[in-house]
């Protein structure tokens, strides 16, 4: 048995290793896989134990308080820290770098499974034209509308991000392969519905979205498999628009 001086040594450098922003960015993504979990929580009511038995079995002292306090600050920052690195500061939603992270995890638990998953890919049309008109804050609001819209119509266990510019990208967990087109019909034919009601006005110009889509079970690895789907969706994004855009392409198999 340690004393209790170097007990306390080894404790306090387990959890400063525990809150490396790799570990907060773990706990962050495995929730995401999780139905009845909440990894980020559980680990916030750990710290909370871990600094009361800091000042109940050791030296209640100022340094000691402080030492707790740090921790806490510590914790709070990296959570911070991994939310803005991953989220799209004017959609609220996943950026690029977060949706690949999201998608790692769930792809791997569809691989395991055996599920079908679906990419989506969405590009607005002539967007240009909203913020010539319009200027730029009307578009940006545009952009969150759409966003928003895209979320909506999902469910929880899928995931939307902005890919870039006025592209978003939705990562379907579990899709039938009979039942993607309907999933991306729903989308386009939501946002042409009510993507023109931003900042309490009605624009005239129509708010549309072309849409690519890709489905698979994931073979080899699951980085792999969500590139080439990916790739996919991207191709079939490329047709809906050259196609006429507003209108859904399905990859094919």
């Amino acid at each position: 048995v340690p004393e209790p001086s170097n007990a306390f040594v080894v404790a306090f450098r387990t959890e400063l290793y525990l809150l490396h922003p790799t570990l907060n960015e773990l706990f962050h993504f495995v929730d995401l896989t999780s139905e009845d979990s909440n990894f980020e929580e559980r680990y916030e009511g750990h710290l909370s134990q871990f600094i009361n038995g800091l000042n109940e079995f050791g030296a209640s002292t100022p340094e000691m308080e402080l030492l707790g306090e740090a921790i806490k600050r510590l914790w709070d920052q990296n959570r911070k820290l991994v939310v803005q690195s991953h989220t799209d500061s004017l959609t609220g939603l996943f950026n690029r770098r977060g949706l690949l992270k999201a998608m790692i995890p769930l792809s791997n638990v569809a691989q395991r499974n055996g599920r079908n998953v679906g990419i989506l890919m969405l590009d607005l049309d002539r967007f240009k034209a909203v913020n010539d008109s319009h200027g730029h804050p009307v578009g940006d609001a545009v952009l969150r509308r759409v966003g928003q819209l895209i979320a909506k119509t999902l469910r929880k266990s899928d995931v939307v991000g902005r890919f870039g510019g006025e592209e978003f990208l939705v990562y379907l967990c579990d899709v039938h392969p009979e039942h993607l087109l309907d999933v991306a019909e729903k989308i386009r034919s939501t946002v042409e519905l009510e993507g023109r009601a931003v900042m309490g006005g009605y624009l005239s110009e129509p708010v549309t979205v072309s849409v690519g889509a890709a489905q698979g079970d994931l073979r080899g690895t699951a980085q792999e498999a969500v590139d080439e789907l990916i790739k996919k969706a991207d191709q079939a994004l490329y047709k809906a628009k050259e196609t006429g855009r507003n209108r859904v392409v399905i990859a094919s198999s």
